[in-house]
């Protein structure tokens, strides 16, 4: 799978429903560190899922290149998706994947996808691997 490619679809629903006077205000509530598509998390999550039941989720294989794709992003809105799909897979993590969630932990690090990865991945993780804590 081309990840550029898998991604497009949502790339085009997310500039589609851009809302500019949102986008400063949620780029302001973050203190200016992120930019922001200005879509709320209703419309967020519902244009993901649709995005999903289109295209399919990825196998666990191609997991790690989408979220990291996606984390490489410009606007939040990306971050949010990519920790919604790793949601999705914290039952099938391995023992590597600590690093992955470590890395995106440190990158763009803010306490709104901080807080998801340390109590939902990381928290699933060290459930799953408690000798690695």
């Amino acid at each position: 799978m081309n990840v550029e490619d898998y991604i497009r679809p949502l790339a085009q629903k997310f500039e589609q429903n851009a809302n500019k006077a949102d986008a400063k205000k949620m780029t302001q509530y973050l203190k200016n560190h992120f930019a922001f598509y200005g879509i709320k998390m209703p419309q967020r999550k519902a244009i993901f899922k649709d995005f999903l039941t289109q295209y399919s989720s990825p196998s666990k294989q191609e997991l790690f290149p989408i979220v990291n794709k996606m984390w490489e992003q410009n606007q939040r809105e990306w971050q949010y998706c990519a920790l919604d799909l790793l949601d999705k897979f914290k039952k099938k993590f391995d023992e590597a994947d600590i690093e992955v969630i470590e890395q995106l932990i440190i990158d763009k690090s803010w306490w709104d996808t901080v807080d998801m990865l340390a109590s939902k991945m990381a928290g699933a993780y060290f459930l799953k691997f408690p000798h690695q804590i």
